[in-house]
């Protein structure tokens, strides 16, 4: 397969960088949040928090450019889009875990605007954001397993960050229970 797009670019390190950027703003917009509610006494990190929209917008604008990258670089040899979706779909590939992460992250992408907040509500909005953390974990598995796919070994670091990423809110479920924990008698 070729990575010479239709106007002759070599699309594999748009590729890659543009997932590699995406990869990074979302791991930070998902663990500054983290970070903040685990230690609230750390002023600097509640300041970093404000950035999260910004970065998790960001993050998926690179994603999108990534997916575009993959689909021109896939598309060279003249397949079509239902080319392009079958092996999406096929078994041999991460993508589908790609696919299910971006269209999570399509969502909170459309509602992270004030406008949004006021037309859904606080509640509703909410939910809609948290599907961050799926995406996340799609990535994850994207990522990790994109190697062993291409015939080599499983990429673990994105695994040791989604293990520090469940300790972490296992250690903030843990601290909030002893917070509201009612003393016994």
């Amino acid at each position: 397969m070729t990575n010479n797009g239709p106007t002759g670019m070599n699309w594999g390190p748009v590729v890659r960088y543009t997932g590699q950027v995406s990869w990074y703003l979302l791991v930070f917009t998902v663990f500054i949040s983290l970070f903040a509610r685990l230690f609230p006494m750390q002023l600097w990190l509640g300041k970093l928090q404000a950035l999260r929209k910004h970065t998790g917008i960001a993050a998926f604008l690179f994603a999108l450019m990534h997916l575009l990258g993959e689909y021109l670089k896939r598309t060279a040899g003249g397949a079509t889009i239902t080319d392009f979706l079958a092996n999406v779909l096929s078994d041999n590939n991460t993508m589908l875990f790609a696919w299910i992460g971006f269209l999570l992250l399509v969502p909170a992408f459309l509602t992270s605007c004030s406008w949004a907040i006021r037309k859904l509500g606080f509640k509703k909005w909410k939910l809609l954001q948290r599907l961050v953390h799926p995406a996340f974990v799609f990535v994850v598995l994207h990522i990790s397993l994109l190697p062993y796919y291409r015939g080599g070994n499983i990429d673990y670091e994105p695994l040791v960050t989604l293990a520090l990423f469940i300790v972490g809110y296992v250690a903030l479920l843990i601290k909030y229970r002893k917070r509201y924990e009612k003393p016994q008698e």
